[in-house]
């Protein structure tokens, strides 16, 4: 996770300090005077460290609550903002939970898993193309259920956070039903 982080912001970073330059660059080449390209580069740098300093420790505060979650032994969510929750039914409780571990391991980062009390949490690979989702399953033994909780680590209370995290919820869900249906088919 730290990884995925740092690179985020490294590439904030060379994003931001190019754009700058490059805007700086355009602005005093409209004008007679000659340009200073040491003056740029050291404004640049320091105008895209501030910014990154202030963007890495918003990020920071915001993903640390959720990273903790998912590396914890709980299995209630807090609030995180926009989150979907889906419970569904399932037979055969334990041998089924099996086989919903095994799908979640092919596909996505696994942060902490607990096959006694029946707790699993995930989260997305990283891809700069799609939001980074958390996800939590756990199992209500008394009424053989399963509990699926999406959330994003990052977005808040909005409306494309909350799809994001109601179309994530949708398709594991799906994909645990067909899953045990084709078990339960063979």
């Amino acid at each position: 996770m730290k990884r995925i982080f740092y690179l985020m912001l490294t590439l904030l970073f060379c994003t931001y300090f190019l754009a700058y330059s490059l805007f700086m660059l355009i602005l005093q080449a409209f004008q007679d005077a000659p340009i200073d390209y040491t003056g740029i580069l050291i404004n640049g740098l320091g105008a895209s460290i501030i910014f990154v300093l202030f963007y890495g420790l918003f990020m920071y505060f915001e993903m640390k609550p959720k990273i903790d979650f998912l590396r914890s032994d709980t299995a209630i969510v807090p609030q995180f903002g926009s989150k979907a929750q889906v419970d569904f039914q399932i037979p055969n409780l334990q041998s089924s939970f099996q086989e919903v571990v095994e799908l979640i391991k092919s596909g996505h980062k696994i942060d902490f898993l607990d096959e006694n009390k029946r707790i699993i949490k995930f989260h997305s690979p990283f891809s700069l193309q799609q939001w980074q989702m958390g996800s939590v399953i756990y199992a209500d033994a008394e009424n053989e259920r399963l509990v699926l909780v999406t959330f994003p680590f990052t977005g808040g209370f909005s409306a494309k956070a909350s799809s994001k995290s109601a179309l994530l919820c949708d398709q594991l869900k799906s994909d645990i039903m067909s899953q045990l249906d084709n078990k339960i088919a063979k």
